[in-house]
């Protein structure tokens, strides 16, 4: 836990520590000390989107939850779950897991138990919760989410997972396109980081203060930032996001009517979001595709309306209802 919160949770330390601990939690039979292990692994594979082994991990966190019966098991375990089937994009079924993951932590007054995470798991579930409803379509009860969220932050009030819960309002403020919220809250997620020494999250706040810098003062400026930022996520083996944050590397090149080397980063970002697994961004990612072609008038009217039609169209598979640009019913 203390390198994943200091080094970040795909270094390669950490998949060294988890490995042998494993190997040891094995040979002991130890059923309760192994489901810590299982849920740092799964986080591993998780930011390193590491697909298959995550999602057999989080299988192994239910079992094992179901087998030891403890809350702590089970709120973790439900929370690893609905974070996985967000990557995947299947909206309805995350949102079902972190939701169940939130009533566990209220009913068993979670603030009080001991989790196996660095970041707090009705934080953690609470964060995820609020893309799914954004993508889904429920602006407001993603905006609800934010709220507790906050209050809930400020109650336990530990700096990991104030800075770990900007980053995420950051991210939807990304895909809401607000871009004076964005910047505020990279500003002060960066400033935590910064102080207690988290590089991942210094790393994805510097991003997104890059991102705003883009839009809101100079862009090319913003742009310098943000890809030093995305570099150094790399380095630190973090895939998570990582189309998502081409999407915004491409939207700044848009605004800059940089549109070809914009397209360019949006392809890229799709292959890789197809080819990773991680399948949540293409709500998006095809939707701003459509946009930089319609402005380089490299489609007709018509057609730029029917690539925006093939975006919705592939939004409505995942049950996504709300991403930028699709009409209201």
């Amino acid at each position: 836990m203390s390198l994943s919160a200091s080094r970040g949770y795909s270094a390669p330390e950490v998949g060294r520590v988890l490995a042998e601990a494993r190997a040891i939690c094995d040979a002991m039979g130890n059923v309760p000390e192994l489901f810590a292990v299982l849920r740092n692994a799964c986080s591993f594979y998780i930011v390193a989107v590491e697909m298959a082994p995550a999602w057999e991990t989080a299988r192994l966190c239910l079992e094992m939850a179901s087998k030891t019966g403890l809350p702590e098991h089970r709120i973790e375990s439900q929370y690893a779950q609905g974070y996985l089937l967000y990557m995947r994009g299947d909206l309805p079924e995350a949102r079902k897991y972190l939701e169940n993951a939130g009533q566990l932590y209220r009913q068993h007054d979670g603030a009080h138990l001991v989790f196996p995470s660095p970041q707090d798991p009705l934080v953690g579930s609470l964060c995820a919760l609020m893309p799914v409803l954004n993508a889904l379509g429920d602006e407001a009860g993603a905006d609800r989410v934010e709220r507790e969220l906050e209050a809930h932050v400020q109650r336990l009030a530990r700096a990991y997972d104030r800075a770990y819960s900007l980053c995420f309002r950051a991210l939807l403020a990304s895909e809401r396109r607000d871009y004076p919220r964005l910047r505020a809250l990279a500003d002060e997620a960066l400033t935590i980081c910064t102080e207690q020494s988290y590089p991942l999250y210094e790393a994805i706040a510097s991003f997104y203060k890059g991102v705003g810098i883009g839009h809101l003062e100079d862009a090319d400026a913003g742009l310098g930032m943000a890809m030093s930022a995305f570099d150094a996520l790399d380095r630190l083996g973090c895939k998570l996001a990582r189309p998502q944050r081409l999407a915004d590397i491409g939207r700044v090149r848009m605004a800059m009517g940089d549109m070809h080397d914009a397209l360019s980063v949006i392809d890229v970002a799709i292959a890789e979001s197809i080819s990773s697994g991680e399948t949540f961004p293409l709500l998006m990612l095809r939707q701003t595709r459509s946009e930089i072609l319609a402005r380089s008038q490299r489609l007709t009217p018509a057609g730029s309306e029917t690539a925006r039609a093939a975006a919705v169209e592939s939004a409505d598979g995942h049950g996504a209802g709300g991403f930028p640009g699709r009409p209201s019913n």
